[in-house]
């Protein structure tokens, strides 16, 4: 925005010309020009296609597993806006990320951990189904070795902020510990 002055003044409508009878607007072109390669970038649904290498009747059952799969992490799990998340990222912060982790915690209960003493299922102790989370990542967040040459890195670095309450009621035998964290800022 500092096209013709300080950035402090840079916003201002100034006249020019002979006689004032120009005006000068300053206009932020950038977020248009993102906003234009964003919207062409995610305009199409992504295709992913899972394909059978071999052509065996087992093989070729298991990629229509594997494409309803994806179709319902693109809809109900909305994948789908997390891609396009990461390419905003991309495009403003020059690179986007996105973390798949597994939740063990999530999903329905199917079944109980055995009390320690009777062997009995506790219903203090859930199993449940677990389910893969997507999660975006800003270049703020992910650290890896910048010095390799290629793209195929050996380790990533990631930083998560979780609820420390969320997470002293999942391990609640660490439950004073981290309640006793500091929060975030």
């Amino acid at each position: 925005g500092a096209y013709y002055s300080s950035a402090g003044n840079g916003h201002q409508i100034t006249f020019s010309g002979e006689q004032g009878e120009l005006v000068q607007l300053p206009v932020n072109h950038l977020r248009n020009l993102a906003s234009h390669i964003i919207t062409m970038t995610t305009s199409n649904r992504p295709s992913m296609e899972a394909r059978a290498v071999n052509t065996d009747y087992k093989s070729i059952s298991q990629t229509k597993l594997a494409n309803g799969i994806l179709d319902y992490y693109m809809r109900e799990k909305r994948l789908e806006n997390i891609l396009k998340v990461a390419v905003e990222n991309a495009v403003v912060l020059a690179a986007g990320f996105i973390k798949m982790e597994w939740n063990a915690t999530t999903g329905e209960i199917y079944d109980y951990f055995p009390n320690e003493e009777t062997g009995e299922p506790d219903p203090n102790r859930p199993i449940y189904e677990g389910d893969i989370e997507f999660t975006n990542l800003s270049p703020f967040d992910v650290c890896f070795d910048g010095t390799k040459e290629s793209n195929n890195h050996d380790w990533y670095l990631v930083r998560s902020f979780k609820n420390k309450y969320d997470l002293s009621a999942k391990y609640p035998e660490f439950q004073e510990k981290i309640e006793g964290l500091e929060t975030k800022s």
